[in-house]
This record gives structure tokens, C-alpha cells and sequence, in this order.
């Protein structure tokens, strides 16, 4: 009598002169399949699928692009970002990611993937260096849920490195009395002068400037 056998058990099989085939039956019914050249090959594959499953980190082979997935992962995992971020992470997707690296098997996705892009990024692109990290910060993310998703085993961005893009940083010098009253001189009567006034005398930014508003201006003693 044929012994029957159970699932997770799996079965291995001579195909040809050189091509075996082993299988299994999960417990869900799945039926998974490896091939080799050896009889060895494939008995080696088959024991690490069944490690795997017994510890619960296997991987279902799948076809889906990095593409295929940013788009998957903003459609359904970004939609309690805030609009302005959600926007850029739809442009560095549609602009950078997937023309760069969309073509690539998710599972075939590596570090060295991830790298050469982020570099391309810098010397092909010209790219600055926020938006490198920017872009950067997208994939990340986008890695991370697919890892927790159970798309793919590691996040290939864990040890991708942003690119330095090596600019010597100007060192600040504020300006002398005389640049200061000659600066003065100059905007006197321009559209912005109370705005470059401001910036001269608080050393705010000129977003911080932009947005001021009035109840963010404290009286002065009056002139009179």
C-alpha cells in the first residue's frame, strides 16, 4: 500500500537527465515547487522552504515590480499623509522611482539597486541632496511596508547610504557698519525693503517672513 503523504512533507522527482523538481502542500493547500540540476539541489531547497515556513518567515514568490508596488503602497498607505507631502511623494514616485529602478522584481530588489539609483540621483540627475533624501525617504517607506506586508524578506534601504554631495559649506560673516548702511542705501524705496529690513535686523528666514502675520507684531512705543 502507497504511503500517503502529509502536507510540508514534500516530494522530489527526476524531470530529466538533469533537471529534478521537488514540491510541497502547505497547510492552506498552496503547492510550492523548486527545481535543480541534482537531486541534492533541489532536497536542499525544499529543507530551507520547510525551515522557513516552520519558523513563519517564508516568502511567497511573487511578480510584482518596485513600480507595481509604490503605486500599490500610495494608493492604499498614504492617505492620512497631508496633502502638500502626499503630492511630492506622488511626484518623486512618477518622476524618479519608477523610471529609475519601477522595472526591478520586487524580491529582486537589492541594496546595490538602491545604491547605484541614489547615486544616479546626484551625478546623472543633478539632483540636490534634500531631494535625494527626499526620495530616499519615499522608498524607505515604501520598503518598510512591504517587509511588513510579507512581500519581501528584508528592506534593501537599510544600509543605503544618502550621497555627500561634497559642497564646502560658505562660512558666514555678518556685514560690516559700512555694508550695512550702504545695503540700507540700496533698498530704500524698493517693493520689499520692510521685508529685507526684517531679515537684516532678525536674521529670519524668508519663509519665516512670508509668514508673518499681524498678530504676530508687537506693538512699539508710539512715535508721537
Amino acid at each position: 500500500m502507497k504511503k500517503k503523504r502529509i502536507n510540508g512533507e514534500g516530494n522530489i522527482r527526476k524531470r530529466s537527465e538533469h533537471s529534478w523538481e521537488a514540491s510541497l502542500r502547505t497547510e492552506d493547500g498552496e503547492r510550492l515547487y523548486v527545481y535543480g540540476s541534482t537531486q541534492k539541489e533541489v532536497k536542499e531547497k525544499l529543507r530551507e522552504i520547510q525551515t522557513e515556513i516552520a519558523n513563519g518567515t517564508y516568502i511567497a514568490e511573487n511578480e510584482m515590480t518596485v513600480g507595481e508596488w509604490m503605486d500599490e503602497w500610495f494608493e492604499c498607505f498614504t492617505s492620512g499623509v497631508k496633502a502638500s507631502s502626499r503630492e511630492r511623494y506622488e511626484q518623486d514616485i512618477r518622476i524618479h522611482i519608477k523610471p529609475g529602478i519601477g522595472h526591478i522584481n520586487l524580491q529582486d530588489l537589492k541594496l546595490l539597486h538602491v545604491q547605484r539609483f541614489l547615486n544616479q540621483c546626484k551625478d546623472k540627475k543633478n539632483l540636490a541632496q534634500k531631494t535625494v533624501k527626499n526620495i530616499y525617504l519615499v522608498l524607505n517607506k515604501a520598503l518598510k511596508k512591504a517587509q511588513s506586508q510579507g512581500l519581501i524578506r528584508q528592506n534593501p534601504c537599510g544600509e543605503a547610504e544618502i550621497p555627500s554631495h561634497d559642497t564646502p559649506q560658505k562660512e558666514m560673516r555678518p556685514l560690516k557698519d559700512a555694508e550695512v548702511a550702504r545695503f540700507l542705501k540700496q533698498i530704500s524705496g524698493h517693493p520689499d525693503e520692510f521685508f529685507l529690513y526684517m531679515a537684516l535686523f532678525t536674521g529670519m528666514r524668508e519663509s519665516e517672513l512670508i509668514g508673518l502675520t499681524w498678530d504676530c507684531i508687537t506693538p512699539g512705543p508710539s512715535l508721537r
